[in-house]
């Protein structure tokens, strides 16, 4: 029996502790390429260098992996050109920073899976883990080392919520975004994203700069949202689909 093949890919870089952590829990049952970018390209969102860029290979992890100069979209979309065999399912991270709420319009990592399922039509995962309150290393460059202690949390539950996935995925088509809360739990929960503005993303603007101020709105989330069930210390996973349409509202203009 052909096992299954998954794109790994991210926007932590292809030396992202996360990245290397899936590589670890899917090579015990799945075959897989890692193509992601060179470079930390973290809240870059859909963004795709038109202007193409370099690509190359390194060893990370004892595997061969492709880095893209480039966004998460670049690696997505060189990915398919560049693979022999189309993967049966793409995973994007895990992301070092929660991508819950309103952050999923900012984020590479997701933005990489909705593309892997949007313009590729392949089943994806976006794969995230919370980091403390105001904490920024979610934008540090990563070396390619790796904590073995993330082999249980969240591997061993990571490795479940994947081989879920992969069965729920031969007859579903979309994006399953899942956030790891920072403690260890071994608790998950489908449950929905609000987009309530959990990321304010207020700007604080000097003479000649300006900040984005860092704060959360925790008190509008709903307590069956994405950011709540996170925060409840549950991982929390959305199935999610790009449909932009407001068919109410087309059906009402087209009568």
């Amino acid at each position: 029996m052909q096992k299954p093949f998954i794109l790994i890919t991210g926007d932590d870089s292809v030396r992202g502790e996360g990245i290397i952590l899936v590589k670890r829990v899917v090579e015990k049952f799945a075959d897989y390429q890692l193509i992601a970018t060179k470079d930390q390209q973290s809240a870059v969102s859909g963004k795709l260098n038109f202007r193409g860029g370099e690509w190359g290979t390194e060893i990370v992890d004892g595997h061969e992996a492709v880095w893209v100069d480039g966004s998460p979209g670049d690696a997505v979309n060189f990915a398919y050109d560049y693979l022999d065999r189309k993967p049966d399912i793409v995973i994007s991270g895990m992301n070092i920073g929660e991508n819950v709420d309103n952050s999923t319009l900012a984020s590479g990592t997701f933005s990489a899976a909705l593309r892997a399922t949007y313009c590729r039509n392949t089943p994806a995962m976006a794969i995230s883990l919370e980091v403390p309150v105001k904490d920024q290393s979610w934008l540090d460059e990563h070396s390619g080392g790796f904590r073995e202690e993330l082999m249980d949390y969240p591997g061993v539950l990571l490795e479940k919520i994947i081989k879920m996935f992969l069965e729920h995925s031969n007859t579903w088509m979309g994006v399953w975004n899942v956030n790891f809360p920072i403690d260890k739990t071994d608790k998950f929960k489908f449950c929905p994203n609000y987009s309530n503005n959990y990321f304010p993303n207020r700007v604080a603007i000097g003479s000649d700069r300006f900040d984005y101020i860092d704060e959360f709105d925790e008190e509008s989330q709903a307590p069956d949202s994405d950011v709540k069930v996170m925060l409840d210390n549950i991982v929390a996973i959305t199935p999610m689909k790009w449909d932009l349409t407001d068919w109410e509202e087309l059906n009402k203009l087209r009568d």
